[in-house]
């Protein structure tokens, strides 16, 4: 028989990549879509763009409740992942330092 609690911090580390890659995911639509919505409003699509600045907060907030539900450090890691997105797309966009 397999004893699964060879190591005791495997949950705990699982959640927290979970949340990193939960958030990187996240972030990634997120920033995405808000270059979608700002390329709306500069063309004048002021309805489209907007449903996807709402569809965009939605779906954010949806995936950090969710994550805050299955605890701490899942959301932490989200919050990272979510960051590290951000990063790469101001990184795409040259608009980084």
């Amino acid at each position: 028989m397999i004893d699964l609690n060879l190591w005791p911090w495997a949950n705990t580390i699982m959640l927290a990549t979970a949340g990193v890659a939960v958030g990187r995911l996240a972030g990634a639509l997120h920033f995405t879509s808000l270059h979608w919505a700002v390329e709306g409003f500069a063309r004048g699509r002021v309805t489209h763009a907007l449903g996807i600045q709402l569809a965009r907060l939605a779906l954010t907030g949806a995936v950090f409740v969710g994550l805050s539900r299955m605890g701490a450090l899942a959301l932490l890691g989200g919050t990272g992942g979510f960051l590290w997105a951000r990063g790469v797309a101001l990184r795409r966009r040259e608009v980084a330092p």
